[in-house]
């Protein structure tokens, strides 16, 4: 067990920032939906949540295969930082492509079933991993500060954020610009955040 604390602030961002990118995400998409779809407001929504669906479905089976393969070969930084980089490059291909379109539930469903499927298939199983370096007294209350404390805290942060941009600036146009200058800062901070912890943990597995 090397002598440094486990970095349970990256740990629980690796697990939030996901989460975080999708809930702006969901509240862009919902004022714009609002704004621009005024029919057929059902189908819409029908075709978005099945697009979600079934890229959830793909990307947790491709990650349990290739998540599994990465570690085995590469070990526990190199698979971590393999998934940071999928949801920021897929997060910046959305961001251009609704920069030139109207709202997509195509681009929408896709790019949140790969954050879905990123943080519960690869990203939350890589923690349960990296709990493996403590002493097995020290897994449970580790794992409680990361999960139950810190992560609540940074998902609940975000939505008061969120509120006060409301409150404050009133338009929700407006909102959803800071929005979307706010969401690749978080993607970015995801690569940060497996790279400082991949860098903080002893070699887990793999060459």
């Amino acid at each position: 067990m090397p002598k440094k604390r486990f970095p349970f602030l990256t740990a629980a961002y690796l697990l939030a920032g996901c989460m975080m990118v999708g809930s702006l995400l969901h509240t862009v998409f919902i004022s714009q939906i609002k704004m621009q779809i005024s029919n057929n407001h059902s189908a819409f929504m029908g075709n978005y949540l099945i697009a979600n669906s079934i890229t959830t479905l793909i990307l947790a089976i491709l990650w349990v295969v290739l998540g599994t393969w990465l570690i085995l070969k590469r070990g526990w930084k190199t698979t971590a930082l393999w998934g940071s980089l999928s949801v920021l490059i897929g997060g910046l291909v959305y961001l251009g492509f609704s920069a030139v379109q109207s709202v997509s539930w195509l681009g929408q469903g896709i790019f949140s079933g790969l954050l879905i499927g990123t943080k519960s298939a690869l990203f939350f199983p890589l923690i349960q991993i990296a709990y493996l370096i403590l002493p097995f007294q020290a897994r449970f209350r580790t794992k409680v500060v990361t999960e139950m404390i810190a992560l609540p805290l940074m998902t609940g942060t975000l939505a008061l954020v969120t509120q006060l941009f409301l409150l404050a600036l009133g338009s929700m146009s407006v909102v959803s610009i800071y929005f979307k200058i706010f969401i690749p800062i978080l993607l970015a901070l995801l690569v940060i955040a497996s790279r400082r912890l991949g860098s903080r943990l002893p070699k887990l597995s793999g060459g």
